[in-house]
């Protein structure tokens, strides 16, 4: 006999993109926009004293690259031993330098790899304009006039391009607000956008999940732009 399956608990990131949810069906509607959070921040609004700070919470930001060029150090050096025990521990020390080489120049082609690698972090901030990234380096901000490409790659996962004022970039911004970011993005810039179709931003089975723990509001009152 089986009974119910164990419904998936409810997270930050389900509120989060609930609220992205709200935000396309106010914006498709030209309905205000509803902050989901009461935010105080402590820096200068950067696109007017009308911005509207909506969301803050952690990030990762991902850049495409290789953490290594292939070269490795190769250990090792002369040991000799002499008669029946010296030969034999000559041996084993020549095996483990042989072994270590290998792991090492081996794990020097898997860092001459690209891929995608964590180079910054800390706290981001959503507005209606843009987004702030509050890092221990210093407050980057980004105007959404400076993005070119967006496209959500997973949950909690937006990969954008844009330019940056040290020339073009290609990211991934991993947080819980990511769809947020790409809902006020695509509806400003690209209100075609193909992901838009079917709800293809949303992670699949999640409009299900939403459901099943009674906050379907926001969902069934945008069915027609989350599902269609």
């Amino acid at each position: 006999m089986t009974g119910t399956p164990a419904l998936e608990p409810w997270t930050t990131a389900d509120s989060a993109r609930l609220a992205a949810c709200r935000a396309h069906v106010e914006l498709r509607t030209g309905r205000p926009l509803t902050p989901p959070l009461d935010l105080a921040v402590t820096f200068r609004p950067a696109f007017g004293p009308d911005e509207v700070m909506m969301a803050a919470g952690r990030f990762e930001l991902l850049n495409f690259q290789a953490v290594g060029d292939g070269s490795y150090r190769r250990g090792g050096g002369l040991f000799l031993g002499t008669g029946p025990v010296g030969l034999a521990i000559t041996g084993v020390v020549a095996a483990t330098t042989f072994a270590g080489n290998r792991s090492r120049k081996k794990k020097a082609q898997e860092d001459a790899v690209p891929r995608w690698v964590k180079v910054d972090g800390g706290q981001l901030v959503v507005s209606d304009r843009g987004f702030y990234l509050e890092t221990p380096r210093g407050l980057h901000i980004w105007n959404y006039e400076d993005i070119h490409q967006v496209q959500m790659v997973g949950a909690g996962e937006l990969l954008l391009a844009g330019r940056s004022a040290s020339g073009p970039v290609r990211w991934i911004l991993r947080s819980d607000w990511a769809e947020l970011v790409f809902v006020l993005w695509v509806n400003r810039y690209q209100p075609n956008h193909p992901q838009l179709d079917r709800g293809a931003w949303l992670p699949p089975g999640w409009i299900e999940h939403v459901r099943a723990h009674g906050m379907a509001g926001p969902i069934e009152s945008a069915s027609g732009l989350l599902e269609q």
